[in-house]
């Protein structure tokens, strides 16, 4: 039923039940200015799958109606979206009909789209790769999602991890698996009854078995050493300190002593002067040391400079197949980063290599400031690291052959010449 009213004129129109409009209005009204009509449709029921939605431009929207309805075309909806559009959908068998029709009136029809199931899959037919695609990918991820493709192992510093495969192997837990078919507690029993393990857990993340380890550190620990030995000089040094628990003293405080050479010895004495056991020396002996560190300053250094060229290649790795290539630009002269990444679900890989050219500079470098850097690592490395205090510092320079700076740093520093 199609029914509008407009309330500033005498004009009315009641749509009857099989399509047909009867004209209850007065003769002399202008159909043409009925421009703020409220228009409404019962949708028609209809058996067929396609539909066309036209696009009716025009001012005189009440003719437009009445002469499909006298025409007899059953509309789906109707809906006026401005003064000069009205929105009709029809049968796509129709559409020629009412092309005419409206033609015949000078109404300007567009068609916008048609609505059918077998359009659709016209559409989907003519991307028909991607549709294969989408579902061979799907199936893919369907198939691997459930099963194992990777075992990820933490924790285990002493434990071999090929050891902790081996044993889960032997379980029936590998990749390949099903994760449907793995007991998560079978799993964290194995891993429990492996040597030197005191607690561990067993999770399954997607296509990722995870283990992570608590290793009992006491067990793996070594059994101390208890055998008779006495304490050795680890420098050449002036000795300042003695500190003895265990053996008999070898030097006295101001004795200089070589490296090797025995500061405690393993033998214990009665007041007689008489061997009484050996034992394993124990003690701490402190003492004066010196280093001396000769380095060859050059007054250029050489430094590499990125030109900010870059070469980007992709290789995707699929079941151990590795597909494009990453490698075709020479080394030298280039400088490489790699980056790889893989899906959470599939055994699939992406592997990435940047190359940015690198180029060879020369540079003038400031003395002092090399100097200073040479002696602070020097007292790093030689005293700071071992413990030792009271430091002091004498540096010499001296040209040599080639334009190149002969540096001499002399240390002095009391350290801990020996412990046990």
């Amino acid at each position: 039923m199609i029914k509008w009213v407009k309330r500033n004129k005498k004009i009315g129109k009641t749509g009857t039940s099989d399509g047909q409009i009867a004209d209850k209005t007065d003769k002399n009204a202008n159909l043409g200015n009925c421009t703020n009509a409220d228009i409404s449709t019962k949708i028609v029921p209809s058996l067929t799958k396609s539909e066309v939605l036209l696009d009716i431009q025009g001012l005189n929207q009440v003719r437009v109606l009445n002469t499909l309805a006298k025409n007899k075309i059953p509309l789906r909806s109707v809906k006026k979206e401005s003064n000069k559009n009205l929105i009709i959908t029809i049968k796509k068998n129709h559409y020629s009909a009412v092309v005419k029709l409206l033609s015949d009136i000078r109404c300007k029809t567009v068609k916008r789209q048609e609505k059918s199931r077998l359009s659709l899959y016209k559409k989907l037919l003519s991307h028909g790769g991607l549709v294969v695609g989408f579902l061979l990918f799907f199936c893919i991820a369907l198939v691997f999602s459930a099963r194992i493709w990777r075992i990820e192992i933490s924790g285990n510093e002493t434990i071999e991890t090929a050891k902790i495969v081996a044993l889960l192997s032997e379980g029936g837990i590998g990749v390949g698996k099903s994760t449907r078919r793995i007991d998560l507690k079978d799993a964290l029993d194995i891993v429990r009854d492996i040597g030197g393990v005191a607690e561990g857990t067993v999770l399954i993340r997607g296509s990722t078995l995870k283990i992570e380890i608590i290793e009992d550190r006491w067990q793996n620990l070594p059994p101390p050493n208890l055998e008779p030995a006495p304490i050795l000089s680890n420098f050449d040094a002036t000795v300042s300190r003695i500190v003895n628990y265990a053996g008999t003293a070898k030097v006295d405080i101001g004795d200089h002593v070589a490296k090797g050479e025995t500061l405690i010895s393993s033998e214990v004495f009665d007041t007689n002067g008489e061997l009484l056991d050996t034992v394993r020396a124990r003690g701490r002996v402190y003492g004066k040391v010196a280093f001396s560190i000769t380095h060859l300053i050059c007054q250029t250094e050489v430094y590499l400079h990125h030109s900010g060229q870059q070469k980007v290649f992709t290789a995707l790795n699929l079941f151990g197949l590795e597909l494009g290539r990453v490698g075709c630009v020479s080394v030298e002269g280039w400088e490489s980063v790699e980056t790889r990444a893989k899906f959470l679900f599939l055994p699939i890989g992406v592997r990435q290599v940047t190359y940015t050219q690198v180029l060879v500079r020369q540079r003038q470098i400031d003395i002092e400031q090399r100097i200073g850097q040479l002696k602070t690592q020097a007292v790093l490395d030689n005293v700071i690291k071992a413990g030792g205090s009271e430091i002091s510092t004498i540096t010499t320079t001296q040209p040599t052959a080639g334009g190149l700076l002969m540096l001499n740093i002399h240390i002095t520093a009391e350290m801990l010449i020996a412990a046990d």
